[in-house]
């Protein structure tokens, strides 16, 4: 991944804190001993967890061929593989073998489940921490939905937490389409075995 901006985390804090209303709360760390400082530090890693979570984002998957762990599950599957330590949601599971599609698997204990024999090819969605590797839109979303966290405790107003959340869930919807106009799944109604046919 190429990341290409200079944006960190201290200033989609403060971005954040813009759309509280907090424009003279300028942060320079988020080490600071005021109340945004202190806020920010406990709710922006889990804010950008969750958002990352919301929505299988082009810029935040991997693929990665999995080796099977040397001890099997003790019954139920025949194997277990460890997930990615930066994975916070799987997309898709595919096995080298095209009959073994459609096995059973499951997420336990931080290993993948399944009678899948490996490599165990893996799509998920990563812990992104960097932002610089974020995309504008997602930048923007990401301030949004801190500042809906941030409006309660700092303006103390439920008021401007719900016309943030809508702001939010406005651009999530634009993000969304945007994203998904990044990829494009194959067209199997004009494959050239089909053609072929006819």
């Amino acid at each position: 991944m190429m990341c290409i901006s200079n944006v960190g985390v201290v200033a989609l804090c403060n971005a954040a804190l813009d759309h509280v209303g907090e424009n003279e709360t300028v942060l320079t760390s988020l080490d600071e001993d005021r109340l945004a400082a202190k806020l920010c530090r406990r709710r922006y890693p889990a804010v950008r967890d969750a958002l990352l979570q919301l929505h299988p984002w082009n810029f935040a998957q991997k693929r990665v061929a999995l080796s099977a762990d040397e001890t099997p599950p003790a019954y139920g599957f025949a194997y277990a593989y460890s997930l990615p330590s930066d994975c916070l949601q799987i997309e898709m599971l595919a096995a080298e073998e095209p009959w073994q599609a459609g096995h059973a698997w499951q997420v336990e204990g931080g290993k993948i489940l399944t009678d899948l024999t490996p490599p165990l090819s893996l799509r998920y969605i990563a812990r992104i921490e960097d932002p610089s590797c974020y995309p504008p839109l997602f930048r923007e979303l990401l301030a949004l939905r801190l500042a809906a966290e941030l409006a309660q405790p700092l303006a103390q107003s439920s008021r401007l937490g719900q016309d943030l959340e809508q702001r939010f869930a406005n651009m999530m919807a634009l993000a969304r389409n945007r994203d998904a106009q990044e990829s494009q799944a194959p067209d199997h109604a004009f494959s050239p075995w089909l053609a072929a046919r006819f």
